[in-house]
């Protein structure tokens, strides 16, 4: 009897020193060093998983002469969001925020470097090609000139409509130019991690051009995820355009089913006679978020003509309801999943986007973004 206690407990103690390695060997530390001039405070580190998009535990450090040393366990290649605020080029804002995305790869070493509108990145051999890929085809220095020039237009008076053209005309150069550098590193590195790692900075059309040229060992190696996850979402990308094309004025507007907050089936369908608006939110929003006070003047103003249907997106049950009791949202709220896909069927490229939907169930326009011209063009409408 006394053997057989000794056995058990020595087969307790194995059991558990396996089940030790055994987790040991699923997750190792991501070494991150920051050192960027311009930060001001506290820096957090948020992880999210590439398969179901959650957030894990977020990891804080202060930095100490400017650099901060974070030691982070990941199980698997995530997506780490940093973020923290840094200083202001604007002479009339003290601080901005620091908003940076690179992707973790268990076992490396990530340093981040110079200043963070403009900052490099390097390390261990996976993050010094990266940060190579990155410099040759991202050209941030492009992108900082035109906000520059926006703000310098913005205070000289220049008109929306001439700065939206600006922005236009300028984005689109810039993305020809990264489109072109991306093209030319990945036909020379179809081997090379990092071309996973860039695929996500194309548009569509380039996407589908250049994902063929990968080589399938990468695709199918440790960065598998990211590469699924990033396919996915151009294949989506394409459907949403394709949809867009069919979506104009007089067509009717696709049909839905989704819950409301009490978990009760609500149908499109079922508001036929009335006028509707379909406001695709999140409660990650900020632009939605800042319209809301605006949309309630014009809730309450023609609320006995019209309905506004609020489908959040990219949200938790938990985070969409408390969102909703948060503002005092008095209008209906349903819930949009990657299963039931309305984004999809209504082609959401940006967030706000609302649908007016006439009485007879028909598209009568779309607005993206949260514009002054839409809450007119609602007066107009509602007073014939």
């Amino acid at each position: 009897m006394e053997t057989m206690k000794i056995k058990m407990a020595w087969l307790l103690t194995a059991f558990m020193w396996l089940s030790t390695i055994s987790i040991n060997a699923k997750t190792s530390d991501i070494r991150i060093k920051i050192a960027l001039s311009d930060i001001t405070d506290t820096i957090m580190v948020y992880p999210m998983n590439n398969i179901d998009k959650r957030w894990g535990v977020p990891l804080k450090t202060l930095p100490v002469k400017g650099v901060a040393i974070i030691n982070m366990p990941l199980s698997e290649v995530t997506n780490l969001f940093i973020y923290g605020n840094r200083k202001s080029e604007d002479a009339q804002t003290s601080t901005m925020p620091l908003n940076i995305r690179v992707v973790g790869m268990p076992g490396e070493e990530l340093e981040i470097s110079g200043i963070s509108t403009d900052y490099r990145i390097s390390g261990s051999s996976f993050y010094k090609i990266y940060g190579e890929a990155v410099a040759q085809t991202l050209f941030r220095k492009d992108y900082q000139q035109m906000v520059k020039n926006y703000q310098t237009m913005h205070k000289q008076g220049v008109s929306q409509d001439s700065l939206k053209s600006y922005v236009e005309v300028t984005q689109k150069a810039m993305t020809q130019k990264k489109n072109t550098a991306i093209m030319n590193y990945i036909r020379t590195h179809p081997t090379s991690e990092a071309a996973i790692l860039l695929l996500n900075e194309l548009d569509i059309e380039t996407f589908f051009k250049i994902d063929p040229l990968i080589a399938q060992t990468v695709k199918e190696g440790r960065l598998k995820g990211i590469y699924m996850s990033v396919k996915e979402s151009y294949e989506k990308r394409k459907q949403k355009e394709e949809v867009a094309k069919r979506l104009t004025k007089g067509v009717p507007a696709p049909d839905f089913t989704l819950d409301d907050l009490n978990g009760q089936p609500f149908s499109l369908n079922s508001l036929r006679g009335k006028y509707v608006i379909l406001d695709f939110w999140g409660s990650w929003c900020g632009w939605c978020i800042k319209g809301f006070p605006d949309m309630k003047t014009c809730y309450n103003k023609h609320k006995d003509k019209m309905e506004i249907v609020g489908i959040d997106c990219h949200d938790t049950e938990k985070q969409w309801k408390e969102a909703v009791s948060k503002h005092a949202l008095p209008w209906l709220q349903v819930r949009n999943t990657d299963q039931t896909a309305v984004d999809v069927k209504y082609a959401i490229s940006g967030y706000p986007t609302k649908v007016i939907i006439d009485s007879e169930g028909k598209i009568d326009r779309i607005i993206v973004g949260e514009d002054p011209k839409f809450y007119e063009y609602i007066d107009q409408l509602m007073s014939h």
